[in-house]
């Protein structure tokens, strides 16, 4: 749900402006076929799941890989809905030259 993406922003922003650095990579993304299957291996290498919910049609999961990684991994079911938003945000970056960062997709 919109809730649940909200929280879930808001979780990663407080975790962001809690740490003590200037710069910080907060997560990477990777799309996975298998959800299921992806959160067991993050399991069983020592990275437990931090949240996890559903956006629509989209399944998504943060797993704390930050001992491994530095960084945690958000965790994305592969789906039709998922690409087109992901396809949305690159196109609004093919002319972009650095101004108005802000700005609505």
């Amino acid at each position: 749900s919109v809730s649940a993406f909200v929280f879930c922003l808001s979780i990663c922003l407080s975790l962001c402006l809690s740490l003590s650095v200037s710069v910080c990579l907060f997560f990477v993304s990777v799309c996975e076929q298998d959800l299921e299957a992806a959160l067991a291996h993050y399991a069983a290498q020592g990275a437990p799941v931090s949240i996890r919910g559903d956006f629509g049609a989209v399944r998504w999961a943060y797993v704390d890989t930050r001992a491994q990684f530095g960084c945690m991994t958000e965790l994305v079911g592969e789906h039709p809905d998922i690409r087109a938003f992901f396809k949305i945000i690159a196109d609004s970056a093919v002319d972009w030259d650095g101004t108005d960062p802000v700005r609505l997709l």
